[in-house]
């Protein structure tokens, strides 16, 4: 039985045999009398609720059958400050949260037992957050029992805060269970449900059930999850615990293997454990140094030469081809899926805007938007840097288009030829703001090609799709990880694309005063974690820092 529906039994039993029936409206009681009227002869299974209520209740729901059920909930829902009301509680609940107040939190909890009422799912999963995150486990366990005895479904939240909390008891079976319990709900299961859990279970020295999660959360249907990085210094640190087996502690190169594939950096937490590996390695030793990498790609330190960044050209036009096949099944540059009648069209469908200095400014509404971009782009010949418009002039409160102008009047200064591509809203409001702003976007305009899509198109699809036809030499000007790529790719194609994403991808670092713009550079060697038989060489997350182990 569902909370809603608990409360709804409360409501009755409270009006009618407390006598406090003044404390709701007449309109309250029969709608909660129809609702029990209808549970007690369509399911059957609320007997032991319905035993204590008075016999003309169902006459009552009988009679009242015409009551407006949508004004009768709104009703109840608008009473804030009923403490019998589980909207109360989850009002209260959520500013608990808000201001980290667990006293509160734990006595709102202990009020609605004392006056029978049932908190929605919202109110429990904000409770379980405050007491998981002060350790308060008993409050914890004895929330998930009330869950239980009330019959409240629980959702994605509820178990992953509870398999959270069991984690950090150090009950991973619990929390496992929990985890599979999740899963076989058919609720999806995301990279916050597996990260507690596996830095529970190698707390625990439980090397195979570690790896096996670890492993799970790698296969290809799940590419889009990338776990907290401490899980990794969690999982090193366990090795090096079991250093009495050579073959559990050499287990710590599959983790440095998994930064390769993934591109991670080593930051400081990590750097510790990383460290602490090669210093601990039982059968050899390791000579470990903080470096840098020369503008070659030599190692300052022991000279060795890194990896290319360039992908060899099978591998390139094998790429380039997944990239056009993601493109033409539709779904990939598709922002918003219409799956329901719920969902709503978004501002601006199907608009769009282009042009470029030698092209006329044009906006219009299409019908197939990213079809006339292609047409557009086509024969507008060599482009140099794709911009992302929406990334670029992204700022604290609203869309900054001087942002763009300088990026743009940078690689102007370097003779490149640049597309940039936005959304529409940005253009339209843009252009309704100051006449400072009007005259960037007539900048714009006027020094590159432009194309703004619609709203409810995904942008990633346009500038890999620049980059495909410019020979995917082209560099993208953009902070994006372009999620929507990675998700459909084989481990082997993710490889290459996230290569070919280091050596033509430019982030903007900050703007400096002037024209001036701090952005990244792309090396002719690959920034990834690196080895060969006598050597390792990781990167951090610091600018050209490398730790260079050699086998001495």
């Amino acid at each position: 039985m569902t909370s809603c529906g608990l409360n709804y039994i409360h409501f009755i039993k409270r009006s009618l045999l407390n006598q406090v029936s003044a404390r709701y409206s007449r309109h309250i009681l029969i709608r909660t009398s129809k609702f029990i009227h209808s549970l007690h002869y369509n399911q059957k299974c609320f007997d032991g609720q319905l035993s204590t209520l008075p016999s003309d209740v169902d006459k009552i729901s009988k009679r009242k059958f015409s009551v407006d059920h949508c004004k009768l909930g709104k009703k109840i829902k608008k009473s804030p400050n009923d403490d019998s009301n589980p909207y109360y509680y989850q009002k209260r609940m959520a500013i608990c949260c808000k201001k980290d107040n667990v006293d509160e939190a734990l006595s709102l909890m202990n009020q609605s037992i004392n006056l029978s009422v049932v908190p929605d799912i919202t109110t429990f999963n904000s409770y379980l957050y405050l007491v998981v995150r002060h350790n308060l486990f008993d409050s914890m366990i004895q929330c998930q029992k009330q869950i239980k005895q009330q019959d409240v479904t629980l959702d994605a939240t509820t178990y992953s805060t509870l398999a959270s909390g069991y984690s950090k008891m150090n009950d991973w079976a619990t929390a496992l269970s929990l985890l599979r319990e999740m899963q076989s709900k058919g609720i999806i299961t995301r990279a916050r449900n597996y990260s507690p859990l596996i830095t529970s279970a190698a707390a625990s020295n439980q090397h195979q059930l570690v790896f096996d999660l670890l492993t799970e959360i790698k296969t290809p249907e799940k590419l889009y999850l990338f776990p907290d990085e401490n899980i990794y210094s969690d999982i090193i640190e366990m090795c090096i615990r079991s250093r009495d087996s050579v073959e559990i502690f050499n287990l710590a190169q599959r983790i440095f293997e998994l930064f390769r594939k993934e591109g991670i950096r080593i930051g400081d937490h990590l750097e510790s454990a990383v460290l602490s590996w090669f210093q601990s390695h039982p059968t050899c030793n390791w000579t470990v140094v903080s470096t840098s990498v020369a503008d070659s790609g030599h190692c300052q330190s022991c000279k060795t030469q890194l990896e290319s960044i360039e992908l060899t050209p099978a591998r390139q036009e094998r790429l380039q081809n997944v990239i056009l096949e993601a493109i033409s099944n539709g779904d990939i540059f598709r922002k918003y899926k219409a799956s329901s009648n719920d969902v709503k069209v978004p501002q601006y469908h199907g608009k769009i805007a282009y042009g470029s200095p030698n092209q006329r400014r044009t906006v219009k509404y299409s019908l197939d938007p990213f079809k006339d971009f292609c047409q557009w782009l086509r024969p507008s010949g060599k482009i140099d840097i794709v911009i992302d418009g929406l990334n670029v002039g992204h700022g604290r409160k609203c869309f900054e288009p001087w942002k763009l102008q300088k990026v743009i009047r940078h690689y102007k200064g370097l003779h490149k030829e640049i597309l940039l591509i936005a959304r529409i809203h940005l253009l339209i409001e843009t252009a309704k703001r100051s006449s400072k702003d009007r005259a960037i976007i007539d900048y714009l305009f006027s020094n590159c090609r432009v194309f703004f899509c619609p709203n409810d198109h995904s942008d990633d699809a346009y500038f890999l799709y620049a980059a495909v036809i410019g020979g995917m030499n082209v560099k993208l000007v953009s902070d994006d990880l372009f999620r929507d790529f990675k998700k459909n790719f084989s481990l082997s194609v993710l490889k290459d694309f996230l290569q070919w994403l280091r050596g033509h991808q430019i982030r903007v670092k900050h703007f400096a005063k002037g024209n001036k713009v701090i952005m990244t550079e792309c090396p002719v060697y690959d920034t990834v974690v690196q080895n060969n038989d006598q050597s390792w060489h990781l990167p951090t997350d610091q600018d050209n820092v490398w730790i260079c182990a050699q086998k001495s």
